[in-house]
């Protein structure tokens, strides 16, 4: 798979850093908080929802959480970066990082371009990788790829599928 970098006449987004800026002064921000910045709070329903249960580990997420305490070549198999990446909480490629030391500590793991007029020519990103298994090829082959701003294709119709497809699984549903 190889990366696609998305070509200044694929998009419509402008790389506003060639731009004249101008300071206009008025200590105001476009992030939730801070003087002058959106005060936006979650409502009693969201609170309510954040408290709820989570989904628990699966039996296979626990075994392989279990084995990679245990054996530090597992633990190894499946650490991720980490890599330095450009963006804020308004760039494009948003991400929130910790004032102490700048460490990225959240950001978009999948992001997707979408072309409706020609589907197969959409692009996606999936970090890590497209695999929750760590010992695929496919569990962290993204990750570089991610850091960079790069994509993949994302192939909708039967032929482009055909056409890039790695493997094949056959699934039968249990009777």
């Amino acid at each position: 798979m190889s990366p696609v970098r998305l070509a200044q006449s694929d998009t419509d987004i402008t790389n506003v850093y060639n731009k004249t800026v101008v300071v206009n002064n008025n200590n105001r921000v476009a992030f939730n908080g801070g003087n002058g910045g959106v005060q936006a709070r979650p409502t009693v329903a969201e609170e309510a929802a954040m408290k709820q249960p989570h989904e628990e580990r699966t039996a296979e997420q626990t075994r392989n959480f279990e084995a990679a305490k245990a054996d530090p070549q597992m633990r190894a198999q499946m650490t991720v970066g980490p890599l330095e990446t450009p963006g804020s909480s308004s760039t494009p490629r948003a991400q929130g990082y910790r004032s102490s030391d700048f460490s990225v500590v959240s950001g978009a793991s999948v992001r997707l371009v979408m072309d409706v007029g020609a589907w197969d020519n959409s692009v996606a990103m999936n970090s890590p990788g497209q695999s929750d298994d760590p010992m695929s090829a496919h569990y962290r082959d993204l990750f570089p790829m991610w850091a960079q701003g790069s994509y993949v294709p994302l192939r909708f119709t039967r032929a482009a599928v055909d056409e890039d497809a790695e493997d094949l699984i056959h699934l039968t549903p249990g009777r």
